[in-house]
């Protein structure tokens, strides 16, 4: 059947209705059906692992954020075990020092509910305590009647550890018994000990954060320690410090991680399990095997759902191709005519820009000529008959003179800037150094800017590189004249330097500057954007033409100004010379001024 359609195609004959309406059974409800059929087994297989790998997840981020709060509770208490008055007052047995620096500490850490201070022998020297009331002073232990916590863990376990200790869940002596759980740091001089710091925390204090990890229905946390023991749990009724009865234990605390389903009280629960960091515990997520497989069962209906609106899309897309495909066989030719067409338009306009190109240089040359006479014969008579003439026949010369020199002007843009568009520009780069290449036109500038009263200053880098020096020089001359023409008062500036490989050089001026909304138009031809703002003559070219011979040469040119500040315009050349002196100051960017 395809080969069928690829014929008559081929051949230009439209499709057969029977036909196109076959393909498209063929080609689209057919494969949509297949593979929503093999896709439900697969992604209902591939959903259930999803689900579990989420459920682990989950049960990770809780265990990070309860490790994270124990982390920071470490710190806390190593920030009163480092203290040096801490440390004496344990060394010299000074329990009222002892008392006043907890005391400090319980202000700045109220999240403690007790602060311990054990001598090196573990006997208790100083406890600060929080009742219903909230903080009670701390209390001096007496030398005859002091607790001795030294089979405590919380006082053998960080006797073998450089960093803060978590210890097992206990309970507490106080009203209630609440279930406790202490971090504590060994407080050390040298290799000396000193004692032990203590802080006791209520676990369930730690879990009721993790409510992000609590979101689905039927969900519980439990916290359970080494010894299997529950040291805090989301739901009310699992008892602290009883045995939890949970799988998997050992393979937490080796640090693995993983979800099992178990038979807990009245039925199967889903148990995901992961270790917590820092502390010998395991974090569990018990889930509703109900609540677990309806998601499933949720997301299998929608693959279902999708597959029925895949296929139903299918064919009405089968009824678009075939309309399509009707209209691509009417549609071939046409575009084959369109193509013939527009072939033969670009024909006509390279031909015709060829003519163009060679008017343009003939009627330069025609023009510029007898321009060229005109001048020279107005220089003549202004020179001849100067006894005989008057001063204001003399400036009916010099109008003529000067008009005609700007028509050659001119001219000689109009030609250049043809060249370059054409792609017909000559290069002749030679070895220069840089003072000879800007010495011609630097003494121009400065002649321009002496007969406008302006103030020159240059700054040319001792260099070599390699350019057409007729180019840069007619580039630079563009920019010189600019300045002088568009600056009243001040003082203009040339500088040019090697950064790296390339050549950049900068014209400044402290003259009428260009207006921000201007800016866009610089660089574009017959553009005047100060005529309304100067008197200054000019073509409208100079920029235009600057800009496109320094991209000849693969430069760019930028500029930043001010109005009535002055601008300045730098121009950079690449891969034209080597780094023989230092960068220019400010740098080898230009930053955008605002008006």
């Amino acid at each position: 059947m395809i080969r069928r359609m690829v014929r008559t195609l081929r051949s230009g004959r439209p499709l057969p209705a029977a036909l196109l309406a076959a393909a498209t059974v063929l080609l689209l409800v057919a494969p949509v059906l297949g593979l929503g059929l093999s896709a439900r087994a697969t992604i209902a297989s591939d959903v259930a692992a999803r689900i579990a790998q989420d459920r682990v997840d989950s049960a990770d981020l809780a265990a990070r954020l309860l490790a994270d709060d124990l982390h920071d509770a470490g710190r806390a208490i190593a920030s009163l075990a480092l203290d040096p008055e801490v440390a004496r007052a344990l060394r010299t047995n000074d329990r009222a020092a002892l008392a006043a620096e907890i005391a400090r500490f319980r202000a700045a850490w109220p999240g403690f509910m007790s602060v311990l201070a054990l001598d090196a022998r573990g006997t208790e020297l100083v406890i600060g305590a929080t009742n219903a009331s909230g903080s009670l002073p701390p209390v001096l232990a007496g030398s005859a009647g002091a607790a001795d916590r030294s089979t405590r863990d919380y006082f053998i376990g960080p006797l073998s550890t450089a960093g803060p200790f978590v210890s097992e869940a206990y309970r507490s002596g106080a009203p209630g018994n609440p279930a406790l759980v202490a971090v504590s740091i060994a407080v050390r001089e040298g290799s000396d000990l000193r004692g032990v710091m203590v802080g006791t925390l209520q676990p369930q204090d730690l879990i009721e954060p993790l409510a992000i990890a609590d979101q689905a229905d039927g969900r519980e946390l439990v916290v359970v320690d080494k010894r299997s023991h529950v040291v805090a749990s989301t739901e009310a009724a699992r008892v602290p410090l009883s045995d939890a009865g949970l799988p998997e234990l050992v393979a937490a605390l080796e640090g693995k991680s993983g979800s099992v389903a178990q038979m807990l009280g009245s039925g199967e629960r889903v148990v995901t399990y992961v270790p917590v960091r820092g502390a010998s515990w395991t974090l569990y997520v018990i889930d509703d095997p109900s609540v677990v497989l309806a998601l499933e069962r949720g997301v299998e209906s929608q693959i279902g759902l999708a597959t029925a609106i895949a296929t139903a899309f299918a064919a009405v897309a089968g009824a678009v191709l075939v309309g399509l495909f009707a209209a691509l066989s009417r549609r071939s030719s046409e575009l084959a005519d369109s193509r013939s067409a527009l072939e033969s338009a670009n024909a006509e306009l390279l031909l015709a820009n060829k003519h163009k190109s060679e008017f343009l240089a003939s009627v330069s040359h025609e023009l510029r000529t007898p321009l060229n006479a005109i001048i020279g014969f107005t220089d003549l008579l202004d020179e001849q008959l100067a006894p005989a003439v008057t001063e204001r026949q003399r400036r009916y010369f010099r109008n003529v003179r000067e008009s005609g020199e700007h028509l050659l002007d001119l001219i000689s843009d109009v030609l250049d800037l043809s060249r370059v568009d054409s792609g017909r520009i000559d290069l002749r780069p030679v070895p220069i150094t840089l003072e000879q290449l800007f010495e011609p036109v630097i003494a121009n500038a400065r002649r321009a800017a002496t007969e406008h009263g302006l103030g020159f200053e240059s700054d040319v880098a001792p260099a070599t590189v390699r350019v057409d020096p007729g180019r840069v020089r007619q580039v630079l001359y563009n920019l010189t004249s600019n300045a002088a023409k568009f600056t009243p008062r001040g003082s203009i500036r040339c500088s040019a330097w090697i950064f790296g490989d390339a050549l950049v050089f900068e014209v400044g001026d402290t003259g009428i500057g260009i207006p921000a909304d201007r800016r866009p138009r610089v660089f574009g031809m017959f553009e005047r954007v100060n005529e309304d703002r100067s008197e200054a003559r000019g073509t409208g070219l100079g920029l235009a033409l600057s800009k496109r011979l320094v991209e000849a040469q693969g430069g760019t040119i930028d500029f930043a100004s001010r109005v009535d500040a002055g601008t300045t315009f730098r121009v950079r050349i690449p891969g034209v010379g080597v780094p023989e002196t230092a960068p220019a100051p400010d740098g080898d960017t230009i930053t955008e001024v605002p008006a």
